[in-house]
């Protein structure tokens, strides 16, 4: 008989006409969920995210004593704005999401993009790897033979 009773369906304790899950402690899924949001929006945020947010905002520059304030309010409205980063590709503005190339000239390409002679890359890779290979080979001399 206790087995016929509890597995005989329950309707949510909200009275929303659900059936109910034991799981969510007598609550039908959706308002099982509805109660969890609830709760999550009325707690503080976690010590760990106030302390990342707080620096950034409270930081400012060292002024000098003779320094006007104007440039303090322009870093603080500036700290405001969360730095976007690019998703979209340089030449063509397709989106590229996590799927975006980055060049070394700094710039975020989609696949066909992604390579220096297809973006006009202003990026000096010769002279970089003529540094590289000066830098790794230095010049080598052998010692002179005096003559007899």
């Amino acid at each position: 008989m206790e087995r016929e009773q509890a597995s005989s369906p329950q309707l949510c304790e909200t009275g929303c006409g659900f059936f109910a899950n034991v799981g969510c402690g007598g609550l039908c899924s959706k308002c099982h969920r509805e109660l969890a949001r609830a709760a999550a929006a009325s707690q503080p945020k976690p010590a760990v995210e106030q302390s990342f947010a707080k620096p950034a905002q409270e930081t400012q520059p060292v002024s000098e004593p003779g320094a006007s304030p104007a440039p303090e309010a322009s870093t603080s409205s500036s700290s405001d704005a969360a730095p976007k980063m690019a998703t979209r590709c340089l030449e063509c503005k397709k989106k590229v999401g996590l799927t975006g190339f980055k060049c070394k000239c700094g710039n975020i390409f989609c696949g066909q993009h992604r390579y220096a002679e297809s973006h006009d890359c202003p990026f000096d890779y010769k002279g970089v790897h003529k540094e590289k290979l000066a830098s790794s080979n230095p010049v080598v001399q052998a010692s002179k033979v005096q003559k007899i």
